[in-house]
């Protein structure tokens, strides 16, 4: 398993980066984590394309989320791109989603390829093997945010990754992060603002560190950040966690280590 992030802004993006995407190569398919930015571009600077993705899960049909979920879809078609396409969501991203594919009249659009939802709020897609690779796991599971919101826990026979997406730190995503590779975490502010962003349903530098140490994860992976200050926030998550915390850098691959349990 090989991640690229995209970008890890939360909803203001900072000036030389963009809101939180990634993608996951998981037993030789691709699957893109919720839709920002500019989908096709950022798939090729890694080397990927349109027509490679094979499943994108939506987390939740807040703005920084899902509005270039439209433009993937029109791309891929105007590429070419005629295999169906799987997606992940909850019934509410699901109707927002599909709104937005209804403005810009993309489900009418002669040759569409097939879309084909996985809806629901809790489930799991075994994830089918590559060449000379085993299988996958990819498992959905709601989190505590402002909206219905999804986390997700991705699986091979190396790796477990979890993210928690846009929520509070909740025993959930500590009970699916446990011993795991990485913990993909939002870090919304600083923990002098803790209650303020409870009350949103985000998380603190501070919060994401104590959930990574006491989940026992070998890596924690801090997105969803403010323009400003990221490197204090890398050291304040650092000051609760004992273990490796990063801030991606957008467009490159990074491969979690093997999972402390495995």
């Amino acid at each position: 398993m090989r991640l690229a992030f995209f970008g890890v802004s939360g909803p203001v993006a900072a000036a030389d980066d963009s809101h939180v995407s990634f993608l996951v190569e998981l037993s030789g398919s691709q699957v893109l984590v919720d839709c920002s930015g500019t989908p096709s571009a950022s798939l090729a600077a890694v080397g990927s394309s349109l027509g490679a993705i094979d499943i994108v899960v939506l987390t939740h049909a807040h703005t920084d989320h899902l509005y270039a979920f439209p433009s993937l879809i029109h791309a891929a078609w105007v590429d070419g791109r005629q295999e169906p396409l799987r997606i992940v969501s909850n019934s509410s991203t699901r109707q927002r989603a599909e709104q937005l594919l209804d403005a810009f009249g993309l489900r009418e659009k002669k040759g569409m390829f097939r879309l084909e939802w996985l809806t629901s709020d809790e489930g799991e897609l075994a994830v089918p093997p590559g060449v000379e690779q085993v299988g996958g796991l990819l498992r959905w599971f709601p989190v505590e945010h402002g909206v219905p919101t999804l986390g997700i826990h991705l699986e091979d026979s190396v790796h477990r990754v979890v993210y928690g997406c846009d929520t509070a730190p909740i025993e959930r995503v500590r009970t699916e992060a446990r011993q795991c590779s990485m913990l993909i975490h939002e870090c919304s502010g600083a923990d002098r603002d803790r209650q303020e962003l409870l009350a949103k349903g985000h998380t603190s530098a501070r919060q994401a560190g104590e959930l990574a140490r006491s989940a026992g994860v070998a890596e924690l992976v801090l997105v969803h950040l403010p323009p400003r200050g990221r490197a204090g926030l890398r050291e304040e998550a650092a000051r609760a966690f004992e273990g490796r915390v990063t801030i991606p850098e957008p467009c490159q691959w990074v491969s979690p280590a093997s999972s402390k349990d495995g």
